[in-house]
């Protein structure tokens, strides 16, 4: 993970507009983060993240691609099993 990325606190973090391309946010937890017009996610691993808003996380689905280069994980996978603030973010359909 980038070491900026690593101690970065995001709860509460506007990602609009950020270009989160191949990060690890393995175990991130998104309290009140806004996600819904994130440049790219592509290659992004979202494996274990909590607190996703509903409205970020149907967003971020519907563009998910790409594999993490360093962990190979599908973008799309990782996101399955998220942990939502809104029990609506937990019905985003990655297929």
């Amino acid at each position: 993970m980038a070491p900026a990325l690593k101690a970065a606190k995001l709860e509460n973090a506007n990602l609009s507009g950020a270009n989160l391309r191949d990060a690890n946010l393995m175990g991130k937890v998104f309290k009140d983060a806004q996600l819904s017009n994130v440049a790219s996610i592509e290659g992004t691993d979202f494996t274990d993240v909590s607190s996703l808003i509903s409205e970020s996380a149907e967003y971020i689905g519907s563009i998910a691609s790409g594999n993490h280069p360093e962990t190979f994980r599908q973008t799309a996978l990782t996101l399955r099993n998220i942990s939502a603030s809104d029990p609506a973010a937990c019905d985003v359909d990655q297929d």
